[in-house]
């Protein structure tokens, strides 16, 4: 296990790796002012939280708390630390990660996938969820400051820019082999995206996955109004809608008509605190209610 942390220790150790140390003492009066509500006096419940974390090895809701209070009256006073917080961050994360949900066996059955793939898959709920400030109602309870802590540094870390751009792609037509490829690039680099991104990644992966495509099952790139997935087994419809010269970008029967045996893949709810890999069943209501009823279609194997 890694040795504890303190916020000092940890802001010393960066500010000399990032050739900062000049400006240490500018952060003296940011370090010792304890008022309440002050930058200062978030430190302690830092730091106590950090040594918590490390003695019971896991991760608290304390210490996301602490870091999003850090972030909040940081970053507004002090912009210089701001590659410091982006590191910390990252740090926590490292030490504390995300615990990785387990995929119900009858769910995997469903996914004729490789396990190297489904773990990729699964693993995105480490991710970031890039536009979660514009649905911070949809995380679960509890989970919120973790989501925005992860996300906030991602977007604040400038050898990501390039990745980022990729990885909040917009969609609003067919997409071929290769765009899906480039979204998925920017998600993985990144390690953070958008709904439409990260259903992209999931597509391009399975695309990828040989005991998959060996199986031949049908793998679609969906939007409704407010969210986009892939879908792997769902079973054609009477009023599906394929594309057409006139029109760029096909349209499915709405979420109640699909097949009982679909699999939901949907790495954006991962990141957001649910699972990465659903059933019809199992996929969240208040994520189902974001499907709609209107539902288009970007990408289909039945059109290769």
């Amino acid at each position: 296990m890694s040795s504890p942390i303190t916020l000092r220790g940890w802001f010393w150790q960066q500010a000399k790796l990032l050739d900062q140390t000049t400006d240490l003492t500018d952060f003296v009066p940011w370090f010792t002012e304890s008022k309440a509500g002050s930058i200062g006096g978030v430190i302690p419940s830092l730091d106590a939280a950090l040594e918590a974390c490390h003695r019971e090895g896991g991760r608290s809701r304390a210490l996301d708390g602490a870091l999003r209070g850090l972030i909040q009256r940081g970053y507004s006073k002090i912009r210089p630390i701001k590659p410091l917080l982006v590191s910390l961050a990252y740090e926590i994360d490292r030490r504390f990660p995300v615990p990785l949900p387990a995929v119900p066996g009858g769910i995997r059955d469903l996914l004729p996938a490789s396990e190297q793939t489904t773990s990729l898959l699964n693993s995105m709920v480490r991710f970031g969820a890039l536009n979660v400030t514009s649905f911070s109602d949809t995380a679960p309870a509890g989970r919120l400051t973790d989501i925005k802590n992860r996300s906030w540094a991602i977007l604040q870390d400038p050898a990501l820019a390039g990745s980022i751009a990729k990885a909040s792609a917009p969609v609003t037509s067919r997409c071929s082999k290769g765009q899906l490829k480039e979204m998925a690039e920017g998600v993985l680099a990144a390690k953070g995206g958008v709904c439409t991104t990260f259903a992209a990644a999931a597509v391009h992966l399975l695309l990828k996955d040989g005991p998959l495509m060996a199986t031949g099952p049908r793998i679609e790139f969906v939007s409704g109004p407010k969210h986009c997935l892939c879908l792997v087994n769902r079973a054609a419809h009477a009023s599906d809608v394929e594309p057409s010269a006139g029109k760029p970008k096909g349209t499915i029967v709405s979420f109640d008509f699909w097949n009982d045996d679909v699999v939901i893949i949907d790495p954006w709810a991962g990141s957001m605190g649910f699972h990465v890999i659903s059933s019809k069943i199992t996929y969240p209501s208040k994520l189902k209610a974001m499907v709609g009823l209107q539902v288009d279609k970007y990408f289909d194997t039945a059109w290769e």
